[in-house]
């Protein structure tokens, strides 16, 4: 089956672009400033507990990138994934599968940003009681989406 991308869709192609472009200019305006060695881990009570080179952060980009190519691909052959895919409702399972890959890839994207920014401002000096929340937003920002197609998935027969 071709999946053709309805406007909704590429919007979220663009957003999702448009994160990774952000996060790429995050890394490269903050990276001349910032110390060489940075916190890159943090245990849960937010107290940084692993280091690294500070260009650990685009390490944080290669794995954006990453999930970013995997969900296209898994966007653009929904087959992929056959979960409850029959005969009848084949059509709109694969329309169903590739709009989630589509929005959770923008929705994961932003929780990687979330992530340098909170590298980023901990290696400033700046928000560093806020680190246990990090675990939230990337959940916040990752489960709804999933949980919503999930459901919208589910129901079809």
């Amino acid at each position: 089956m071709k999946i053709t991308l309805d406007k909704n869709d590429k919007i979220w192609e663009i957003i999702s672009l448009l994160l990774l472009l952000t996060q790429a200019l995050i890394i490269a305006l903050t990276l001349p400033s910032l110390p060489d060695k940075i916190a890159i881990h943090f245990d849960g009570s937010g107290q940084a507990d692993g280091w690294g080179n500070k260009n650990t952060l685009w390490l944080s980009l290669g794995l954006s990138i990453l999930i970013y190519a995997f969900l296209t691909f898994v966007s653009y052959r929904p087959g992929f994934y056959k979960s409850r895919m029959t005969k009848n409702n084949l059509d709109e399972q694969y329309k169903l599968t590739s709009k989630m890959a589509r929005t959770v890839k923008s929705f994961i994207i932003l929780a990687f940003i979330a992530l340098t920014t909170f590298m980023v401002m901990t290696a400033q000096g700046k928000w560093t009681g806020l680190i246990p929340f990090l675990f939230l937003i990337f959940f916040a920002l990752v489960i709804p989406p999933c949980i919503y197609y999930a459901i919208k998935i589910s129901k079809v027969q």
